[in-house]
């Protein structure tokens, strides 16, 4: 194939790709003419490549490219005169056209992706047969929507399951493997006791609590979390209820077991998305939940992105849903209202002054109360925004508010749970970083000393320093831990053969410089 830069310069043509028409197309033992079109006929022609790129239908565009420009690869051309013509049209994550506008022919292998198929089938099924034509009707006739607890009755609980996926998160992070597979075994224990089938918050919440222990998997890698849920304990729990395999739950799950680790995180997302778009169909958008969740998602996949339509009246919809749980006076639901509503500006708009309003808001509210040792909403909600308010100060340049937030923060969830002490090793570490940031290195010492205390207080076996350092490979033990297990003393190694010279030499030359205390600098403890 002649290379398309020779014919640029032979014909004349600009920074362009040179299309191939249809009467110059060559047979397979031809090379192709390329030959110069009208400019009316290029503009066509780019202007068709241009709407195939916007709507994600990349075989055509490739396709296109082969027959039309001579070749394989012309995505870049595509982008460069989307953002040259368009600049302003923003590209609509590549889901939306999936179910809204799917591409054009077969796809090219068949049975590549027969599994997430069959998901995305089951999800709208197990959600359609849930939300049946009583439930639809009862559903339409009420007049307040917010929180829908007929469809989320186990929704905390689910949120518990995945503050515990949170708190083994920030323990690996901390080195404290064996404190991390306790919250692991409570996450396990847990699920059997959450799972029901006829409410929908397993639905929602499933795909981010995947997420979350394929990131612990990732860098604990002897966990195998993602294993255990998703091809024992999951389908166990299924099968000890429907024996014949027939529900939708079951074939999720064990559809999900077949999809290839290179796959997986997008089945995640694909799926996440489907579920978020079906219940926002079906329910209607003026949920807490399923609005939640569609912050969850954005947060979890398309965070970089900022002007999707779906955004702008995301803050309207959670402040209406505000409004009725302060006309309600209910404390619980305007803590939760209050953490939905700073969670999205924050972490899906990108709206960090009215995140920061009410994150302020929170902070008041929580800052009286007394918590126990079970974990609550109003706990996790305080933490987010000591954390989010720290966090903010400190880009403002705000150093002294910043500390001010993590000490309170710290000092109010130290003396609390097990949940709560790991929550306040967190936030006393982002604190050593800002006192060595300001060169403060007494106080990031005693900060450092206070997370070394609150992680023995947490439940399950503390590991040692010199053991922590092993990484994850946690059956192995340095000599002193070896020993305290009751393991008899491992042999110590005779170092004298480093320096060359036998045993009985190195008896000799020891027992000449024992009275110089020479001995053990040269390493000739031979004994």
């Amino acid at each position: 194939m002649p290379s398309i830069s020779k014919n640029r310069r032979r014909q004349g043509i600009p920074v362009r790709l040179l299309p191939i028409t249809a009467s110059t197309r060559c047979q397979s033992h031809e090379r192709p003419k390329l030959r110069k079109l009208s400019e009316n006929a290029f503009a066509e022609l780019e202007d068709i490549l241009v709407d195939l790129y916007k709507t994600h239908q990349m075989r055509l565009v490739r396709e296109f490219g082969i027959c039309f420009y001579g070749v394989e690869d012309c995505k870049n051309h595509c982008k460069n005169a989307h953002n040259k013509r368009m600049p302003t049209d923003h590209m609509l994550p590549p889901e939306e056209f999936c179910f809204q506008n799917p591409p054009i022919g077969p796809p090219w292998y068949p049975a590549q992706y027969r599994d997430q198929e069959t998901m995305l089938y089951s999800i709208d099924y197990y959600v359609d047969c849930r939300l049946d034509r009583k439930c639809r009707r009862k559903l339409a006739d009420s007049t307040d929507l917010a929180g829908a607890p007929e469809f989320f009755q186990r929704i905390e609980a689910w949120d518990m399951l995945s503050d515990l996926c949170d708190g083994a998160n920030i323990l690996v992070n901390k080195r404290a493997y064996e404190k991390a597979r306790v919250l692991l075994d409570r996450f396990f224990d847990g699920l059997e006791l959450v799972l029901n089938f006829d409410d929908l918050s397993f639905i929602s919440m499933f795909w981010r609590i995947c997420l979350q222990l394929r990131g612990i998997e990732h860098r604990w890698q002897e966990s195998e979390v993602l294993h255990r849920l998703s091809f024992a304990k999951l389908i166990g729990l299924i099968l000890g209820q429907d024996p014949k395999g027939t529900h939708p739950l079951f074939v999720i799950a064990s559809s999900m077991a077949n999809v290839s680790k290179k796959d997986f995180k997008d089945a995640l997302r694909i799926c996440f998305f489907k579920t978020v778009d079906t219940l926002l169909a079906i329910i209607g958008d003026d949920n807490s939940t399923v609005l939640h969740l569609l912050c969850l998602y954005y947060d979890l996949f398309h965070w970089g992105d900022r002007t999707h339509m779906q955004k702008d009246n995301l803050i309207k919809k959670l402040d209406v849903i505000r409004d009725r749980a302060y006309d309600s006076e209910n404390e619980d639901a305007i803590i939760t209202a209050e953490y939905n509503l700073a969670y999205a500006a924050h972490n899906v708009c990108g709206y960090y002054s009215v995140a920061m309003r009410h994150a302020e808001n929170i902070f008041k509210r929580t800052s009286h109360m007394s918590f126990t040792e079970r974990w609550t909403p109003a706990a996790r909600a305080f933490f987010f925004s000591a954390k989010l308010l720290g966090s903010n100060y400190h880009f403002l340049g705000d150093l002294d508010e910043a500390t001010s937030y993590l000490k309170e923060g710290i000092h109010k969830l130290d003396m609390t749970g097990n949940e709560h002490r790991i929550r306040a090793c967190k936030l006393s570490s982002t604190l050593e970083i800002y006192f060595k940031e300001q060169k403060r290195f007494d106080e990031a010492r005693r900060e450092e000393a206070r997370q070394k205390c609150l992680l023995d207080e947490i439940i399950g076996h503390n590991i040692c320093l010199r053991c922590s350092r092993l990484g994850p490979y946690t059956h192995k033990m340095c000599g002193r831990c070896y020993m305290q297990l009751g393991q008899p003393k491992k042999p110590r190694k005779k170092r004298y053969r480093a320096l060359g010279i036998s045993k009985s030499q190195a008896k000799e030359i020891r027992a000449t410089l024992l009275s110089w205390n020479l001995a053990a600098p040269l390493g000739l403890a031979v004994e």
